[in-house]
């Protein structure tokens, strides 16, 4: 999904949701700027308002977002076959992921959100047996998986200076058959950036979360927004890191890198009974984006995955087998809308 927002918001694997001002993408006349708005443009028109520039029109819909904003957004994508080391098979997986909220104005500046979401992911593997090296005649350690989260979000963005957010994250993540308390992985996220220059924004944010097979996992998070020209941009969003190149008023084109970090419980009745998987990626694709408003964004990517590894765990949480991926495909579409 992309993120027009600044980039204390649009973290790397740390999703936080736009707040879209629905008067925006009216034809009804907007309303003008208050006071405590210094530089929030004022239009009478949709007409004036598609006229301005990009940050203009960010600019003119954060200052006029509703008190109560709720969105929704989905998400697919297909890793294709990636042969798996020392096997002579391959697993390929098809993700599918919807998720709705509610976002509240609490100042001219700060929002309180709320978000749900659901992932249901469909791994398929074939000629893989060998992949657990103590179980060698199994081939399809696990097939059909969720991932359900809930996130409570607070962040404060003001135009210039310091702009932060803090938030936390309950998931429950495995097979259907997995025993729910076994499922749950609990975390958090915090981060800040500040304006270097007009054109410069830097931070770091965190993102923290307990694992399946034990103890905690970290992962630091660089914040940048930096405006090369007016229509090339090097930003932090939620799929990564890209460098996003506007070519017309609603289309963008852009290459992003980011990484992936998925864990899930198997059920009992799972042939590594009781114990858990961590399916680690990097994806690397080209996305090309229609956004005709901030309430509406669109995006179609294909690229490939690297660096891919599955790390199996038994019951007892302890290792059981480590084996890397080959290089895949990755196509996926995304859509995103506020009301």
């Amino acid at each position: 999904m992309r993120q027009t927002i600044p980039t204390a918001v649009a973290l790397m694997l740390i999703p936080i949701v736009p707040v879209c001002a629905h008067a925006a993408a009216q034809d009804a006349p907007p309303e003008p700027a208050t006071s405590g708005q210094a530089g929030v443009p004022v239009v009478n028109s949709r007409a004036e308002f598609l006229a301005l520039s990009r940050k203009d029109r960010h600019r003119y819909s954060r200052a006029h977002r509703e008190k109560v904003s709720f969105f929704v957004d989905g998400q697919s994508a297909w890793s294709t076959g990636a042969d798996i080391d020392n096997t002579t098979g391959d697993v390929s997986v098809a993700r599918l992921r919807a998720g709705a909220g509610l976002a509240f104005r609490m100042s001219d500046t700060a929002d309180l959100i709320f978000r749900g979401r659901a992932q249901f992911s469909f791994y398929d593997f074939s000629g893989a047996a060998g992949v657990v090296p103590s179980m060698p005649t199994l081939a399809d350690p696990f097939d059909d998986v969720y991932d359900v989260s809930f996130e409570p979000v607070f962040r404060n963005l003001p135009e210039h200076g310091w702009q932060w957010f803090v938030g936390g994250r309950i998931r429950s993540a495995g097979e259907s058959g997995a025993d729910f308390g076994d499922t749950i992985i609990g975390g958090g996220f915090a981060g800040a950036s500040y304006d270097i220059t007009g054109s410069l924004r830097l931070g770091v944010g965190v993102n923290v979360e307990s694992k399946l097979d034990g103890g905690v996992w970290a992962f630091p998070v660089p914040l940048i927004e930096w405006d090369i020209t007016e229509d090339l941009t090097l930003l932090t969003r939620e799929d990564g890191v890209a460098l996003e190149y506007w070519f017309a008023n609603v289309w963008n084109v852009s290459l992003v890198a980011g990484y992936e970090r998925y864990q899930y419980r198997f059920a009992d009745s799972s042939a590594v009974s009781g114990g858990s998987v961590v399916d680690q990626r990097v994806p690397v694709s080209l996305a090309l984006t229609y956004s005709p408003s901030e309430s509406l964004v669109i995006s179609g990517r294909v690229g490939a995955e690297f660096g891919g590894s599955l790390e199996f765990y038994n019951a007892s949480d302890t290792k059981i087998a480590d084996t890397d991926l080959d290089t895949n495909l990755l196509f996926g579409f995304d859509v995103s809308i506020a009301f």
